[in-house]
């Protein structure tokens, strides 16, 4: 089945758009307002390291094209869960079952996380942080937050991450003993965050 997923997310488009569309309004008639709920009690639990965690609002996604903008090339050699430019960012934040995640300091954006939610009860998350901003405990506290409200909706967690992003790997663990579930090609691994105590 993931092989399938992936073979139809990067090479059959079309259809990858149209399930999207397909999952984005079953998550919202299912699991969207439990988990708006469980995203506000989450970030009210974790968020309080002295940024502010929260959703990113419509009129905020130019902040974040920004932020994108900023970031070095560098930064992209691993990390593309998505476009970033402001056509894209739109074309998500219209999709329900996509949650955008801005941390800011005062005003301006130093970290993005998302919880892309599929509707049968798997997620896959991802993060970035500014370098300039790194080593302050943002990326610990946006997994707890991710994770949390995955969790207490019953959701499983998974991520891709390359076998060479050396600092994302030690980042994740450092936020969770994850599983390698599957080894893809290009050296990227397929990973599960699980709770602590969960059988494998």
């Amino acid at each position: 089945m993931l092989k399938l997923l992936l073979y139809i997310k990067y090479k059959l488009h079309f259809l990858w758009r149209l399930m999207e569309w397909v999952n984005g309004i079953l998550f919202q008639w299912f699991y969207f307002k439990n988990i708006e709920k469980s995203v506000a009690e989450s970030i009210s639990k974790y968020g309080n390291n002295g940024f502010r965690y929260q959703k990113i609002q419509k009129h905020e996604l130019e902040k974040l094209c920004a932020f994108f903008k900023a970031q070095s090339e560098e930064t992209y050699t691993y990390f593309k869960p998505h476009g970033f430019e402001l056509k894209s960012l739109k074309k998500l934040h219209k999709n329900r079952s996509f949650f955008m995640f801005g941390v800011f300091d005062q005003d301006q954006i130093v970290g993005y996380f998302m919880i892309r939610f599929f509707i049968h009860k798997k997620a896959t998350v991802g993060f970035l942080v500014d370098p300039k901003q790194q080593g302050k405990g943002i990326a610990k506290t946006m997994g707890r937050i991710m994770f949390d409200v995955c969790w207490n909706n019953h959701f499983k967690v998974y991520a891709t991450v390359s076998n060479l992003n050396t600092p994302a790997l030690k980042s994740y663990k450092s936020i969770n003993n994850f599983v390698v579930v599957k080894k893809l090609t290009k050296d990227y691994l397929f990973i599960e965050f699980r709770r602590e105590n969960e059988k494998y």
